[in-house]
């Protein structure tokens, strides 16, 4: 086709060119960033459904709400032939940036699934994993995804996070920035106080749901209560049991016990989002939504009825 196409229309090279060239020069730019950059597995950390995976990558930096595909190796442990083995996978970046000796360190969280689909269980096998085993690689592209509003340099009054289940993780990230690097706002809501507010809004789906996570929750909880520089948070996370009488949950914050239980308040039932969006009107409010589809298209109808700035992610991999 496309000989004969040449053939009609000598021009076309042109257009069809300079495209394929760039193209080009950005998979070799990837490639070459993801296999020359030094990256290292720093500590793995299995939970109920997720394994946490921690890395450090030379000259590395990312804006919240970004991604990164990553791809796993497992030469000598019997496991090549899994499916996240020497696959590309997108995961969303789940802390802020951690500088240490020139590296970057960053959190994702990877998914328990079957291994005929995109991602695996990692948990399976975590046990092969130390800080000493040459076996396991990983190596990095990105970061993808810049998000289309300015959530920390905007100049929001309020940003509103409204996440459920695994939806979480990308909000992790942008709570972390904003709590540790802060963030401005144009019309302070209280006067000498110019810090945003930023509203984590979550839901998990009773006790369990909140196992993956609780441990990165009651860490910022416990900041936010304490820190008096960076975004002021509001919480908001509930507990969809509608039988949960718990309003605490006890959170192990270190696996040894040395660190006390932190009890981590969670309402019974469901957000409701529209009532929560009320509170922002004449405020300049940004959005942020991920989670099921239900809930996005719910906050998504919530946010543009009051005329917010709106982003969403949607996990379509």
């Amino acid at each position: 086709v496309f000989p004969l196409a040449w053939v009609h229309y000598p021009s076309l090279m042109i257009f069809m060119v300079i495209p394929l060239f760039l193209y080009l020069v950005d998979v070799f730019g990837r490639h070459a960033t993801a296999f020359c950059s030094a990256t290292r597995l720093v500590a793995v950390d299995t939970r109920p459904g997720v394994t946490k995976l921690t890395i450090s990558k030379k000259n590395f930096t990312f804006e919240p709400l970004q991604y990164v595909l990553v791809k796993l190796s497992f030469e000598g442990t019997g496991l090549q032939g899994a499916a996240c083995a020497n696959q590309w996978h997108p995961f969303s970046i789940a802390s802020r940036c951690f500088k240490k000796d020139g590296s970057a360190e960053f959190s994702l969280f990877v998914k328990d699934m079957s291994q005929q689909k995109t991602s695996c269980n990692l948990s399976s096998f975590s046990h092969l994993v130390t800080n000493a085993n040459p076996n396991w690689g990983v190596q990095i592209q990105g970061p993808f995804g810049s998000p289309s509003l300015p959530f920390l340099t905007g100049g929001y009054d309020r940003i509103v996070l409204c996440t459920g289940g695994v939806g979480i993780t990308p909000a992790l990230a942008l709570v972390d920035h904003a709590l540790h690097e802060g963030c401005r706002a144009t019309e302070p809501v209280q006067e000498g106080e110019d810090r945003c507010v930023v509203m984590m809004a979550w839901s998990g789906r009773g006790d369990e749901g909140f196992a993956p996570f609780a441990k990165e929750l009651a860490g910022l909880h416990k900041a936010s209560s304490t820190k008096s520089t960076g975004a002021r948070i509001q919480w908001e996370l509930h507990n969809t049991e509608k039988q949960t009488t718990k309003q605490y949950l006890e959170v192990q914050q270190s696996d040894d016990g040395e660190d006390p239980v932190y009890e981590l308040p969670v309402k019974a039932g469901r957000p409701d989002w529209e009532k929560l969006l009320a509170e922002c009107v004449g405020m300049k409010t940004a959005v942020f939504a991920c989670g099921p589809a239900a809930l996005v298209d719910d906050v998504e109808n919530a946010a543009f009825s009051r005329n917010f700035d709106f982003h969403k992610e949607v996990f379509m991999f």
